[in-house]
């Protein structure tokens, strides 16, 4: 009996942290996850994924992912920031309430002020960047984003064949800035993996209007198509003519200059000359189309030409495509189809067109 007493009384103590993690924690992990409320009244507990063309994707535990139309949404409460964009282009930052958004600043007053959301006019809604203190002062924080795809890819042109592809993708956003790096290398599978890569980094500051400058700095490195390397830069201004840098059509004009430095293929003379080397500089326009598709699947598109003045003066175009489809929010399909065209190739035997078509899976971060 007395044993039991003691064993009781060191147990109890136990017992009372877990109430006490119980009666808090819990209850605070509930407030932290995004509600849901439907036109029909119905309140669901989850996370809010994103709001794209009209459509919202939400996650719960018991049904899990969810796809329904912003017009059968009463509201939405998060206590994360968001960007939510309108049909009217009008954007607005901050954290969603029920029936409305308190907008970043508004509690400069010791009070916060609740603008109503029109839920059916609501075009898009995605996560915006943390907020981080400096000196006192809040300020916009980044947000990084990355990728990593493998696929196999066949190629017709100046090298025929199938190559593996290892791809590595990295965004950072912001609400005024958009950095993306991209690194590629093909046929790993060979001795000479590293022999074709490539690689580009892309600056986009984000302005009112549509209108946005942008720089790219590029390098490749293609040696079973004779090229030892090049090397580039671009700079000009893109216009995306829905207002918005990751969805709809797009335009670019700019200027480029690049170094290119070729080679002999397999050790045999590909013409008159066995190397050679070219400075090319020129204006580059493009066109292209971003849009996402289905739950987190996107479809992007590009048509990029640099007509080129200089040693190697020839009209470079390229026109590539992608298409992702979401095995999971983490896992997807992904499709690429891609074909470049040099008008006069440095050497007679090297193809003025050459294609690939590739397939393979994208995992995101």
């Amino acid at each position: 009996m007395r044993y039991a007493i003691e064993k009781l009384t060191r147990t109890l103590p136990a017992i009372g942290r877990w109430m006490a993690y119980c009666c808090f924690v819990l209850p605070v992990a509930s407030v932290s996850a995004d509600v849901l409320v439907t036109a029909g009244g119905e309140s669901l507990s989850g996370t809010i994924s994103r709001v794209a063309e009209g459509i919202l994707v939400f996650r719960t535990s018991l049904r899990g992912q969810m796809m329904l139309p912003m017009s059968e949404v009463r509201s939405l409460e998060s206590r994360e920031r968001w960007i939510v964009t309108h049909q009217d282009e009008s954007v607005e930052i901050g954290r969603l309430v029920s029936g409305g958004i308190v907008v970043d600043g508004s509690a400069e007053d010791g009070g916060e002020t609740v603008l109503p959301l029109d839920y059916r006019r609501i075009r898009s809604i995605k996560n915006a960047p943390p907020l981080s203190v400096e000196g006192g002062e809040p300020t916009q924080g980044v947000r990084w984003e990355q990728r990593v795809s493998a696929s196999l890819g066949a190629y017709t042109g100046t090298s025929d064949g199938f190559r593996s592809r290892l791809a590595w993708e990295a965004m950072r956003e912001g609400l005024k800035t958009q950095l993306g790096l991209r690194l590629q290398v093909a046929g790993l599978e060979d001795e000479g993996a590293g022999d074709t890569l490539s690689g580009t980094v892309h600056l986009l500051p984000k302005v009112p209007a549509g209108w946005s400058p942008y720089l790219d700095l590029r390098f490749e490195r293609q040696v079973e198509e004779a090229l030892r390397w090049r090397t580039g830069i671009g700079v000009g201004v893109r216009y995306d003519f829905d207002g918005d840098p990751e969805r709809g059509y797009f335009a670019y004009a700019g200027a480029s200059i690049q170094r290119s430095a070729w080679r002999e293929r397999h050790g045999n003379r590909l013409g008159q000359r066995a190397t050679e080397a070219d400075t090319t500089a020129g204006p580059e326009v493009g066109v292209g189309y971003e849009r996402p598709l289905w739950r987190d699947g996107r479809w992007d598109s590009r048509l990029s030409v640099r007509p080129g003045s200089g040693e190697g003066s020839a009209v470079w175009a390229a026109a590539e495509s992608t298409l992702t489809y979401p095995l999971s929010p983490k896992l997807h399909l992904r499709f690429d189809v891609s074909v470049a065209f040099e008008e006069e190739p440095v050497f007679d035997t090297l193809e003025r067109f050459n294609t690939r078509f590739g397939a393979g899976l994208e995992f995101n971060f």
